[in-house]
């Protein structure tokens, strides 16, 4: 009688996704002597059984993606947001955010001001550059990104930078090539950095990859791979790439590789962010450094 319940417990458990593929996949090659799929006898029906099968195998594979897509998008958003709060009292810390270092250049805001031969130089305060006769650029030290003309590709590439770079990163890593080729994808049209600014942008969308990829994947799956917002609460890449690629040690690095960056300069894009993550002591108006771009 135990045994007879045992074999009855055994019949009532599930079987296992080992067990049911095993089911479900021929056990010959179709048209074999053990019969495709089944028993079916004719042609049409052989086939039909073949192509339902090989529908439910590609569903398995894919919800099996899928629940590895999860898991480790929500490992990256717990890394995220545990390294969060520290990021941004590193990059945002009041008042040192915008009462400390400027990056300035020697012009008067005017339409061309801003130029190959203009002198762009770091300096203590904002106080300190205007009584030197030099206009704020941007908060935080001068950086790989802060010369000309990169300073005016940071402006002018505003509305897609964001965009333009995330297909770089992309095209790199489906297509090979590294880093060499990110870098060189940073140096071309639509973005035209220098090298040294395609540098510091490579190395941060490297670093994307290796920490917010997952979260990439599910945002694609989820229709909000667009959504870059910057919010304490949600999760986006732009949120990743802050916590895991800015303010740590070299090439995690960012902020301070770069310099100048779209929110230090106080440039509104695409990348949205909240008011006291924009540097609100900047000199000049941008629209008017570079009217009609």
């Amino acid at each position: 009688q135990d045994q007879d319940q045992d074999q009855d417990q055994d019949q009532d458990q599930d079987p296992t996704h080992a067990e049911l593929c095993k089911a479900k996949f021929c056990c010959a090659p179709c048209g074999g002597r053990a019969r495709c799929c089944g028993s079916n006898d004719t042609l049409p029906a052989r086939a039909g059984c073949c192509a339902k099968w090989t529908v439910w195998a590609l569903l398995s594979v894919f919800s099996v993606f899928v629940v590895l897509v999860n898991s480790r998008a929500t490992y990256q958003q717990d890394v995220t947001r545990a390294n969060l709060p520290l990021v941004q009292e590193i990059l945002y810390k009041y008042p040192d955010w915008m009462a400390g270092q400027v990056c300035a250049y020697d012009g008067d805001g005017t339409v061309g001001s801003l130029n190959e031969n203009s002198t762009i130089a770091t300096f203590t305060n904002k106080d300190t550059a205007n009584e030197a006769g030099y206009l704020v650029l941007h908060c935080g030290k001068c950086g790989h990104c802060s010369t000309w003309p990169n300073v005016k590709y940071q402006y002018t590439t505003r509305n897609y930078l964001a965009e333009a770079s995330r297909k770089c990163a992309m095209r790199s890593f489906l297509g090979g090539g590294g880093k060499d080729s990110t870098r060189d994808c940073h140096t071309s049209p639509p973005i035209d950095f220098d090298y040294n600014c395609a540098v510091c942008w490579m190395e941060t969308a490297h670093c994307a990859m290796k920490f917010c990829s997952f979260i990439g994947i599910q945002s694609f799956f989820i229709n909000t791979f667009t959504n870059l917002a910057v919010t304490p609460n949600d999760v986006t890449a732009a949120t990743c790439n802050e916590a895991n690629c800015e303010a740590w040690e070299y090439p995690n690095n960012f902020a301070d590789c770069s310099g100048a960056s779209r929110r230090k300069m106080h440039i509104q894009n695409t990348i949205l962010r909240p008011e006291n993550q924009m540097c609100l002591i900047v000199d000049v108006d941008w629209g008017v450094l570079f009217p009609g771009e």
